[in-house]
């Protein structure tokens, strides 16, 4: 067994070595000049039972991270098997997004590099401009926008939270005062008047109560005033 196999097989064997080590290896035998021994990358790919791709993305993507250190190396290997066009979506959709580039390959990630590639595409034909010139505004766009629809939506939450908690309040407040009449009535002789004026504002409260039943049932188009005046006989 060729010596740069069995060094392969062993670096990448080992899962405590980092992807620095493996994809340093791999340049060192294929693309590294110093190397008078090393092979192309089909062949390396070959020789170690590999696919090509892999180690093609591993080798240049270790040569440019050589050169350009302020990203990761996983980076760089995202980068490396990637059409100039698509290379450059996924680095202004990293830069737009805050994220790495290294995580643009899957799912979500994935489809909005696709979208954003298409939409460029686009905007280079009209603009008689080029993909690599649009991609930046189109992804700093998409990212302003779902920014701004997120804010939104927080907002929206917020005030909802907030709605809720002032009328879970006031429905609490009834309960208690609801609570205290039920108890203070206890071995109470009231007059016939008074007895007739209670049973009023207790039908009062039922109405009240089958309003808001109503209400939170989700009932819409209700002329709540008219109906609340009428029952009150406000």
């Amino acid at each position: 067994m060729k010596d740069y196999v069995k060094k392969d097989a062993e670096l990448e064997a080992k899962a405590s070595m980092t992807q620095e080590a493996l994809s340093k290896h791999r340049w060192h035998w294929t693309l590294d000049e110093s190397n008078p021994d090393r092979v192309s990358l089909r062949q390396y790919a070959k020789d170690v039972g590999r696919s090509f791709p892999t180690i093609n993305a591993q080798a240049k993507g270790y040569e440019t991270w050589l050169g350009d250190r302020s990203r990761p190396i996983s980076d760089h290997i995202a980068l490396a098997n990637m059409g100039v066009e698509r290379q450059a979506a996924t680095e202004a959709v990293a830069k737009a997004t805050g994220k790495s580039v290294s995580t643009m390959k899957a799912g979500q990630n994935r489809a909005e590099v696709t979208e954003v590639l298409a939409t460029a595409r686009d905007r280079a034909e009209r603009n008689k401009t080029t993909v690599e010139e649009e991609v930046v505004t189109v992804a700093e766009q998409r990212a302003k926008s779902k920014k701004a629809d997120e804010n939104l939506t927080k907002k929206r939450k917020e005030r909802h939270s907030l709605r809720y908690v002032e009328i879970e309040g006031h429905l609490a407040g009834a309960k208690k005062k609801l609570t205290e009449a039920l108890r203070d009535s206890e071995n109470v002789d009231f007059s016939e008047e008074e007895m007739e004026l209670l049973r009023e504002a207790i039908r009062i409260i039922k109405g009240l109560l089958a309003f808001i039943d109503v209400r939170f049932g989700g009932a819409s188009g209700n002329d709540w005033d008219t109906e609340l005046a009428a029952l009150t006989k406000e």
